[in-house]
């Protein structure tokens, strides 16, 4: 979701229909409803699934004020949603929000610095405990006070932080933001530093597994950083750091890099859906075998394959030339192949190039 606009895919229908709303940091389901998490000005908004999108839906409940901007993470959490934010230009200290969806939109409290000067920017829970981690970067247009990013444990039912603590792994030193948090299979808290994935024993709060996927990553890239971890149904786990997007086997810790994004989700239907970084309006999926065991998920569904029946035809390239000239709009996004909104020549060629002699390339071999 981008400036003014987002959008609802149903993966079953393949359709998406777009909505009003600012850009929405953090996505939660609970109940039947998503809460968004909106820039500018640190808006919480509520979408009815039950209602179709429009006038009202999604409906602002509240701002969170306390000099928050930019909402980058949440999660629900005994009976409540937590949303972790960035504070606004030209300061420094972020926060933690506990909301009541049950109490409405006057049932929240924020907590500003929850670790001092710094912004929260991933959250994860378990057993009563919110586990948090941090960015030493605030709004823009100040500098940082922190030397270093740091991971916290906050307390839900006394809403308050139990402990903060750094991250020690070989090789890394004072990184300016650590992220996406999560539970995997094996009870460890994962998260994303630079170029490393890592695992935390919550009984201990020591790394009992880390590996640095990208050395080239030094973690300067983004300003509060991209980290965003995610399971599979076969225990892969997808990582985005920064700005690639890997597969990776946490046992051996063999991974494959799928692509350029900085955003990704998995469906109910268990396939990686993202947006790739030369044009985060456009959404591919993977397709993802969850009928053996841990494999590497394979690649995106070829973009060649224009028209969705699994191979690269004829057909496909009638679709494009058919529409050459044409500026590109919801309905033929797909032709777009290169994505640099007009169908083209080239957009014709790059078809072309994938045609199997017989006409019968599988999309996905």
């Amino acid at each position: 979701m981008q400036a003014s606009k987002a959008a609802a895919y149903d993966i079953e229908t393949n359709k998406a229909v777009t909505f009003s709303m600012g850009q929405a940091g953090a996505v939660v389901p609970y109940g039947n409803s998503l809460y968004f998490g909106v820039y500018p000005g640190g808006d919480i908004y509520q979408y009815d699934l039950s209602l179709p999108a429009g006038t009202g839906n999604p409906k602002r409940l509240f701002a969170l004020e306390n000099g928050q901007d930019r909402i980058g993470t949440g999660i629900a959490a005994d009976n409540k949603i937590y949303f972790g934010s960035v504070s606004t230009y030209g300061q420094l200290g972020g926060a933690i929000t506990s909301f009541d969806p049950q109490g409405g939109s006057t049932s929240y409290q924020v907590f500003r610095n929850a670790v001092q000067d710094q912004s929260v920017v991933s959250l994860a829970y378990k057993d009563g405990k919110l586990y948090g981690s941090t960015s030493i970067n605030g709004g823009m247009a100040v500098d940082p006070k922190a030397a270093e990013a740091k991971l916290f444990v906050w307390d839900t039912v006394k809403e308050e932080k139990i402990t903060e603590f750094s991250l020690d792994i070989p090789g890394l030193s004072k990184p300016s933001a650590i992220g996406g948090l999560t539970f995997g299979p094996d009870g460890l808290l994962w998260g994303g530093v630079n170029g490393f994935i890592f695992a935390i024993d919550t009984a201990t709060l020591k790394v009992v597994k880390s590996y640095n996927v990208n050395p080239a990553d030094n973690g300067t890239a983004l300003r509060w950083g991209n980290y965003n971890l995610a399971w599979t149904k076969n225990g892969i786990l997808i990582a985005n750091l920064t700005k690639k997007l890997y597969a990776i086997d946490p046992n051996t810790f063999d991974f494959k890099e799928l692509s350029d994004t900085e955003s990704f989700t998995l469906g109910p239907d268990g396939n990686l859906y993202y947006a790739p970084s030369h044009n985060r309006t456009l959404m591919y999926r993977i397709k993802i075998n969850t009928q053996t065991g841990p494999e590497t998920p394979g690649s995106p569904e070829q973009a060649e394959d224009v028209n969705g029946d699994g191979k690269v035809d004829e057909l496909d390239v009638k679709l494009v030339a058919g529409h050459i000239g044409t500026v590109v709009n919801e309905n033929s996004r797909s032709l777009d192949i290169n994505g640099d909104g007009v169908i083209d020549i080239a957009d014709l060629g790059l078809v072309v190039l994938q045609l199997d002699p017989m006409g019968m390339r599988e999309a996905n071999p």
